[in-house]
């Protein structure tokens, strides 16, 4: 979500981000298409499930300031079979929601990922589009060690400093120091007051909590 915070017009749903961490089988794969296919499309979906959780959350606080439902590319491997199998995922993709597919031109019994040996690659054709494909794995990961390694020497000040680092990135567009409000629970708490037509009892957050958690 951050991203299209920063205005990338762009969302690119990988084989190899679906294979390593997303794919229906709930297991781990290297990128061969060893996973199910409709894991892709489910992805899609998934993602688009979360923006227009986004776009409702900021419509409730008062009202869209972007567009959150970027087109998603999706990485269709080679097909998972032969031209039937190709017209139905991109069939599943369509329903889920992808603005766009695309193909690599490789034999799906052979199928690999593009930087491994034996690979066969297009030319450029059209135009280019430039992407940074695992810069979300890259970051997270990253990130995600250098918080335990300094968490390890030097205990809660490494996470406060980073809830610091937090805090600071607010002025800028970065909302998540507020992980309740990033999942929709200010939202259903209005969803609650409009079914009911009242103050809900049991209300989750106050306009107070909600600007803090």
């Amino acid at each position: 979500m951050f991203m299209i915070i920063q205005h990338v017009i762009v969302n690119i749903c990988l084989g190899w981000q679906v294979a390593a961490d997303g794919n229906t089988a709930g297991s781990m794969y290297p990128d061969q298409s060893l996973y199910p296919s409709n894991s892709g499309p489910d992805m899609v979906r998934r993602i688009n499930k979360t923006l227009e959780r986004a776009s409702q959350i900021e419509q409730s606080e008062g009202g869209t300031k972007r567009d959150w439902f970027v087109p998603i590319v999706a990485d269709a491997e080679a097909g998972f079979g032969g031209p039937l199998n190709c017209f139905e995922i991109v069939k599943a993709f369509i329903e889920a929601g992808a603005a766009g597919v695309h193909f690599e031109d490789q034999l799906a019994s052979e199928k690999k990922c593009g930087h491994l040996g034996g690979k066969i690659e297009l030319g450029a054709m059209g135009y280019k589009f430039q992407l940074i494909a695992l810069a979300g794995f890259h970051s997270l990961n990253f990130a995600m060690y250098e918080l335990a390694r300094n968490y390890k020497d030097r205990g809660m000040t490494a996470y406060s400093e980073l809830q610091q680092a937090e805090f600071e990135a607010e002025k800028h567009g970065y909302t998540a120091v507020r992980h309740q409000r990033e999942v929709g629970t200010g939202y259903f708490d209005l969803v609650t007051m409009a079914i009911t037509g009242k103050e809900a009892k049991d209300r989750v957050l106050d306009r107070r909590q909600l600007l803090r958690i």
